[in-house]
Parts: C-alpha cells; sequence; structure tokens
C-alpha cells in the first residue's frame, strides 16, 4: 500500500505547494505482535492492572479487571503492576507523612524465574499469568 499527496494537494501559509509525495506504508502482521493473558484473583475493589515495559514507561492501564489479554504488543522485556486504588482516584498516591496516611500499595509481578520482568517475541503468548492478591 502507498500514501499519494498529489501536487498542490498542500499549501503553506507563504501559499507554496509541495510536489507529488509517494510513501510507502507498512502494515503490520498480527505475527509481528505477542500477547499478554492475565488473571487476577482478589478480595481488593479496586485496583489498576499496568503493562509496563522496561524502562517502566506504562504501556497500558486498566482498572479492576479480572480477565484480560494485551495484544500487539511488540516484542520487548515487560513488567506487570498493580495499584491499590484504596481512593479510587484513578493513580497512584504518594501518602503523607504529617498526616500520617499511608502511601497506596503497589503489587509486582513476579516471574517463576524469580524475575520482575518476563520477555515477549514476535508471535508469542505469555500467560495466562495468574495473579493473586
Amino acid at each position: 500500500p502507498e500514501l499519494i499527496i498529489g501536487s498542490g494537494a498542500l499549501i503553506t501559509i507563504q501559499q507554496d505547494s509541495v510536489k507529488r509525495i509517494v510513501k510507502r506504508i507498512r502494515v503490520p502482521n498480527e505475527e509481528d505482535y505477542g500477547t499478554v493473558a492475565i488473571k487476577i484473583e482478589t478480595a481488593s475493589k479496586n485496583y489498576i492492572v499496568q503493562l509496563m515495559n522496561s524502562t517502566n514507561e506504562v504501556i497500558r492501564s486498566l482498572p479492576n479487571i479480572k480477565n484480560y489479554t494485551f495484544k500487539n504488543l511488540e516484542p520487548m522485556e515487560y513488567r506487570l503492576r498493580i495499584i491499590i486504588d484504596e481512593n479510587r482516584n484513578g493513580k497512584w498516591d504518594i501518602g503523607n507523612f504529617y498526616k500520617k496516611i499511608e502511601p497506596e500499595e503497589i503489587i509486582l509481578f513476579k516471574s517463576e524465574e524469580g524475575k520482575y520482568s518476563f520477555p515477549l517475541r514476535a508471535n508469542w503468548e505469555y500467560g495466562p499469568v495468574l495473579i493473586k492478591f
């Protein structure tokens, strides 16, 4: 597939127009990505499940899910984090030392190998991961 922009289709504020542009578009295959399936068992009513990359950047964040499959994930190292969202504001709260308010609890998924991250390759499914808290 290609994206074609004809000459004169775009005009700048100086009234200049562009030449014809033809760009190839790469359509990714489903086999280029992986999935992570999780299952949550908990008595907690309010929590947030976060899928993060190896630099702790949140890729996806979902509240109060029991079963979920993260799809179309790029091959790399991932981590799972759960925030117990006691005040239901949708984010982690640090607490307050002076008011004697504890920070909200964070739970990190630890694999059977004892690691806090797991690899995901193209055309792989990791899981289902059972997380109990």
